[in-house]
């Protein structure tokens, strides 16, 4: 589907604040975040992709990397709106 017929998108990043504007929108209240099976630290979080492999997977998958950018894009809108 195109990204612009969904009427919301949240990014993992903006938890917080994407539940708390979606809940605010959809279901008229503030929900209450739960967070479950999160990890104890960054630094449990593994390698990071750097330099040339994270420019070949950013190819390889550049019309999801796009998509992702533009739901940021939404995201930060919402926020500042």
């Amino acid at each position: 589907f195109p990204l612009e017929r969904f009427n919301f998108i949240g990014i993992t990043e903006n938890y917080e604040s994407d539940l708390r504007a979606f809940s605010m929108a959809y279901l008229g209240q503030e929900l209450q975040v739960r967070v479950v099976n999160q990890r104890k630290s960054p630094s449990a979080a593994g390698a990071e992709l750097t330099g040339r492999l994270r420019s070949r997977v950013e190819k390889w998958h550049a019309a999801d990397v796009d998509i992702y950018k533009r739901a940021l894009a939404a995201s930060a809108a919402r926020q500042l709106g």
